[in-house]
């Protein structure tokens, strides 16, 4: 026949089993990779998905008007980051919009470039080589999602073949990450 079981440690042991798993899903351990939030999680203050809309232009949709498109903030918004690694690459973003918007504009161009740099050193400081790179790297995909988009930042590059850049003051980073601290927080 069967094996008597005791009814009340199967009852405590899927009760334990459901308090685990209940923690699991409030602690984000089930969520997906570490540094991801689901894009259908409403976060405060984020402008709406631009869509199709988003590309059909060089611009891009920027409803908030705030420098960074609409998709990129949406973005940078749905990755766990410290508030000057989003910081920076918000920044950079902005900077890459610039010589988008901007590409015949040689001066213009090596401002943004120049800014781009200063904000790429950041990004090391804050996260080091192999991370800074997977974001940038990301970050110039979502930037350069269009063949217009991709056509203009060439344009924009070949006036920064003479161009290095400037030298910045070693405590920039730091002024950035105590300065947003607060911005940061509440635009995620």
């Amino acid at each position: 026949m069967g094996q008597k079981t005791n009814n009340r440690s199967d009852k405590c042991s899927c009760a334990r089993g459901a308090a685990i798993l209940a923690l699991l899903l409030l602690t984000g351990c089930a969520s997906g990779p570490a540094g991801w939030r689901d894009p259908g999680t409403a976060i405060p203050g984020l402008p709406p998905d631009p869509g199709p809309t988003g590309l059909s232009s060089l611009p891009g949709v920027d409803a908030d008007q705030d420098g960074t498109r609409d998709d990129v903030q949406r973005w940078l918004a749905h990755q766990e980051l410290e508030y000057g690694t989003g910081q920076a690459l918000a920044e950079m973003a902005r900077a890459v919009q610039v010589m988008i918007l901007h590409s015949e504009e040689k001066s213009t161009v090596q401002q943004a470039a120049d800014r781009y740099s200063l904000y790429t050193m950041c990004l090391l400081k804050f996260d080091g080589a192999r991370r800074t790179r997977t974001l940038t790297e990301r970050l110039e995909q979502l930037m350069l999602n269009t063949a217009a988009r991709r056509a203009a930042h060439a344009r924009a590059r070949a006036h920064l073949h003479e161009f290095y850049g400037q030298i910045h003051d070693a405590n920039h980073c730091d002024r950035i990450a105590a300065s947003s601290a607060d911005r940061w927080l509440v635009t995620r």
